[in-house]
């Protein structure tokens, strides 16, 4: 007899532990229940976000003399110009010098093909990876 009260007794205290346990764990937010799946943006759309900034820088040269920063491009009305990137790519201005530009869009996902699209004062997007492809941008 005193063999089942033992076990009895050693079952409900796992039982009011495990109890406790399942109270103290914390629980699940309600925002983290619905998870929200960012589509990546189709390779064209960045292919033609570069090429209207490039469009843009070559305008404000053309107007000033000198090529201008993203900030500049957006405060002189240029409505027309995407966001600063585009899931999962960021846009980046690299170098606006007297001779050039070079804005690049990056992607921080490994699975995205290519990673890198560059376009310069040429008007020529250009994937960085394997192999190396070239998009004219169209006027």
């Amino acid at each position: 007899m005193s063999r089942r009260f033992g076990i009895i007794v050693l079952v409900l205290t796992f039982a009011y532990c495990g109890y406790i346990l399942w109270r103290l764990a914390p629980k699940p937010h309600p925002n983290e229940a619905i998870k929200i799946r960012r589509v990546a943006t189709d390779i064209n759309t960045v292919q033609r976000d570069l090429c209207d900034f490039a469009l843009a820088e070559s305008d404000f040269r053309h107007k000033t003399g000198r090529y201008a920063s993203i900030e500049e491009l957006r405060s002189n009305g240029k409505a027309k110009l995407p966001p600063d990137g585009r899931y999962p790519y960021i846009y980046v201005l690299h170098d606006s010098s007297p001779q050039g530009f070079v804005i690049a869009a990056v992607s921080g996902q490994m699975n995205t093909d290519p990673r890198i699209l560059t376009v310069d004062e040429q008007l020529q997007v250009q994937s960085r990876g394997k192999p190396n492809r070239i998009y004219p941008c169209e006027k």
